[in-house]
């Protein structure tokens, strides 16, 4: 693709944070799969990266005000349609229920069975703290306080999987290919194991904020659906799918 010499030199501010493996750094450069769709993206339509290492709720903020131009793996609800354009679907998500090992038996039918337990165990069950899941499950969370008190929010979500292990949560909400990729390779999660209790699986978007000029806007929309139609973006899902 040939750029026009005004798009030179222009960026998108992306965020990142350490969640591998959609999101890691090695060798001080950004990879991963959405780090890898958004590149893909990014280049399609003639712009440059920037990465901003950002929490996700500070994330959020950071659209909203126009600090901040794309996020990446973010579900399409009505209040963010508020302050943000979506594009895509970018890949469907998959959550898993993630538990200690020894609890991976556990007889599980369904969400009311899941809660039950940790009602049962006077324990709570870790999500991250401004997320979407479903879209069921984020209206009980919102209007049935005796179903929201057995979730626990956090800010920041790598302290979950410690707080499992440590016993203080029954286990936590998590990413599939987050956890798959955290079971093969990370040492802290020896003890931890993906519960076969099936949750959620929605689809998520480039989020782009609607402070962004709407020519950049046009630009990332066009580049999408040429990368959807060539086939890009599919064989990159497609590959980080077979490490899962």
């Amino acid at each position: 693709m040939v750029l026009p010499l005004a798009w030179a030199q222009e960026s998108l501010r992306i965020r990142v944070t350490e969640f591998a493996p959609n999101y890691f750094q090695k060798e001080g450069r950004w990879g991963g799969l959405d780090v890898e769709l958004a590149e893909a993206l990014i280049r399609e339509a003639g712009f440059q990266s920037m990465y901003l290492d950002l929490p996700w709720s500070r994330a959020l903020g950071y659209l909203q005000s126009g600090e901040l131009d794309v996020m990446m793996n973010v579900s399409r609800t009505p209040d963010r349609e508020a302050f943000m354009y979506f594009i895509g679907p970018e890949r469907l998500s998959r959550r898993v229920l993630v538990v200690r090992r020894e609890q991976a038996g556990l007889p599980l039918a369904g969400m009311d069975d899941l809660v039950k337990a940790a009602a049962q165990a006077r324990s709570t069950i870790g999500i991250q703290k401004d997320a979407r899941y479903s879209e069921a499950f984020d209206r009980r969370l919102a209007t049935d306080s005796g179903f929201a008190q057995y979730f626990d929010p956090v800010v920041q979500g790598t302290v979950l999987p410690r707080k499992t292990l440590a016993g203080r949560n029954l286990g936590f909400i998590e990413d599939e290919y987050f956890v798959a990729y955290q079971l093969r390779n990370n040492p802290d999660f020896q003890e931890l194991a993906i519960h076969p209790l099936a949750l959620f699986a929605d689809p998520v978007y480039f989020g782009v904020s609607k402070a962004i000029d709407p020519d950049k806007l046009r630009r990332l929309e066009s580049a999408f659906q040429r990368l959807e139609k060539s086939g890009v973006l599919a064989r990159i899902r497609a590959r980080w799918a077979a490490q899962k």
